[in-house]
Order: structure tokens, then C-alpha cells, then sequence
């Protein structure tokens, strides 16, 4: 499933990605959806790396 989120954010404190969605970004049904995926500092870093990859 691939999404399209309106907006994404990060909580430091937390270690959590937020992901904003609306209708027709790969969710039906959805008015509007909030995605929240708590990181380990590990999985952060990976995260982060494979950003500066690109």
C-alpha cells in the first residue's frame, strides 16, 4: 500500500512520525486519518540515513 500524507511531522520527545491523510491518498473511506509510528533511536537513524542516500 503506498500512501501520500498532507503533511508529516516528528515528535522528538516521543520518537514518533505523524502522518497526516486525506481521501484519495491510497486510504478509502478515510475523511481524514492520523498515522503515528514510535521509532527507536535505531530505526530513526536508519530512517534518516536512507533519506541522505537519495
Amino acid at each position: 500500500m503506498s500512501i501520500k500524507p498532507k503533511e508529516i511531522w516528528y515528535t522528538p520527545a516521543s520518537n514518533t512520525l505523524h502522518f497526516e491523510v486525506y481521501p484519495g491518498t491510497g486510504l478509502s473511506g478515510v475523511n481524514k486519518q492520523l498515522i503515528e509510528i514510535t521509532l527507536t533511536p535505531q530505526q530513526l537513524q536508519r530512517l534518516c540515513a536512507g533519506i541522505n542516500k537519495q
